[in-house]
């Protein structure tokens, strides 16, 4: 039988919490129901903590056996007899591996389309990754935002460094749930993408909770334990104006999830006089993808703001009716007209083999690595060899960080809003300070 990290009980209500408790990531929270004979699962994350304790390297994972038997994933007991998974977003810390579901599990996700466009990429892993694509025989549903479920969960959309990303309200038989998944206060385009977090926060204590609050709030708290103050979009977006000042060619990394940042670049880009140039296959793919969850407004901006670069041409037209454009006709020639968003795997592999295009481009060019949340083992060592290639070949480097996740001075205002009885931190290394702060919320 599957121990829980942390539990917690009253009347008909057990929470027991499988990843994400005293760390950051990894969530698997199991709600059980008695009263109204029910069990769901919300997130199904991979333990990054415990893989960075035990893989590094040469050393990898033997397969998904060994993944259970360190704790890197959540025990496959406890989805036995559950009704449904909720995933609130598509970083693997919450995603999972959902390859190890039982069949016929019911699985909701934010978009079927995103999580699909995901899936490819790791379908084709030569290693324990491929289980994070769903198998064919797991009932994967897409959920709709504001509107409350059989299971009585409704998804509130939230901005954060995946797109779209949503927290949960559960409305059980004696008792309401708040849980956070991740989210920020703040974003890039909140507004225009229908993500403002405390609007619809506030929208869900009115309209699902009667205006009474959250009965029980598990609300993560990365920023709480983090020793490095990461920018806001705000700031971000101050950096990369400078940046843009000197740059001959600007190239920036970013989360192939994460629309909000690159909707924010494409309107520096238009205010500097510069085209966003998309250059990374999992990116182009992923905004294909977003045809299906973006309102038309959001659609006729990225296809009219936007181009999709090639080595020479393609054989397929680009999503959404984009043009492309060429490397060596185009980008080349005028370098300081663009700004290139791709994987920073993607731009180091055109400057080794085309050495035709000439080694002076990559000398004049700025390298902005937004670093993904979360940052795994794997990563983490790519980025590493990243850098010493892009130094050697005289790339100018800037690596930040971009938030995805609210700063501890916005906890309050969170806590005004949802107005919940109690506290239970997840995603954090501090819960202790978590509590501390929470003490008897405000009227």
């Amino acid at each position: 039988m599957a121990t829980p990290l942390c539990s917690y009980e009253e009347k008909s209500i057990k929470i027991e919490i499988y990843g994400g408790c005293n760390e950051i990531g990894g969530n698997s929270v199991v709600i059980l129901d008695k009263g109204a004979g029910r069990k769901i699962i919300f997130d199904n994350g991979i333990r990054f903590s415990i893989l960075r304790k035990f893989y590094r390297g040469s050393i990898s994972p033997l397969g998904t056996a060994e993944l259970w038997s360190v704790g890197a994933i959540p025990p496959k007991e406890i989805f036995e007899d559950a009704d449904a998974v909720y995933i609130t977003h598509f970083h693997l810390d919450h995603l999972g591996l959902l390859g190890l579901l039982p069949d016929g599990v019911r699985a909701y996700v934010p978009s079927k389309e995103v999580l699909e466009s995901i899936a490819d990429r790791y379908r084709r892993s030569g290693s324990w990754l491929n289980y994070i694509a769903p198998s064919q025989y797991l009932d994967i549903r897409s959920l709709e935002p504001f509107r409350e479920d059989e299971f009585g969960v409704t998804p509130i959309p939230v901005s954060h460094s995946s797109y779209p990303s949503l927290s949960l309200i559960y409305r059980g038989s004696d008792s309401t749930i708040f849980y956070s998944g991740d989210l920020r206060v703040r974003g890039f385009q909140g507004d225009m993408l229908g993500v403002d977090t405390i609007r619809n926060i506030a929208w869900a204590v009115d309209n699902v909770l009667g205006g009474l609050g959250a009965d029980f709030a598990l609300l993560e708290g990365t920023n709480f334990s983090d020793v490095e103050t990461p920018l806001s979009p705000q700031e971000f977006r101050s950096i990369l104006w400078r940046i843009l000042d000197t740059a001959a060619l600007a190239t920036i990394s970013i989360d192939h999830t994460d629309l909000e940042i690159l909707l924010d670049i494409i309107d520096i880009a238009s205010m500097t006089g510069r085209k966003v140039v998309i250059a990374s296959p999992r990116i182009i793919s992923t905004i294909d993808s977003y045809a299906h969850v973006l309102k038309s407004k959001h659609l006729k901006k990225l296809s009219e703001n936007i181009s999709i670069a090639t080595i020479d041409s393609i054989d397929e037209p680009p999503p959404l009716g984009i043009t492309d454009i060429t490397f060596i006709d185009d980008i080349l020639r005028s370098p300081e007209n663009y700004i290139l968003i791709q994987d920073p795997i993607d731009f180091l592999e055109i400057n080794r083999r085309e050495a035709r295009w000439g080694k002076d481009v990559v000398e004049k060019a700025i390298v902005l690595l937004t670093n993904p949340e979360p940052m795994d083992m794997a990563r983490e060592e790519e980025e590493r060899v990243l850098a010493s290639w892009l130094y050697r070949l005289g790339a100018q480097i800037y690596r930040i960080r971009v938030s995805g996740h609210y700063y501890p001075h916005e906890f309050r205002e969170i806590i005004t809003s949802l107005k919940p009885k109690k506290l239970i931190p997840i995603h954090t290394e501090a819960p202790g300070t978590m509590i501390l702060k929470f003490g008897k919320p405000r009227p």
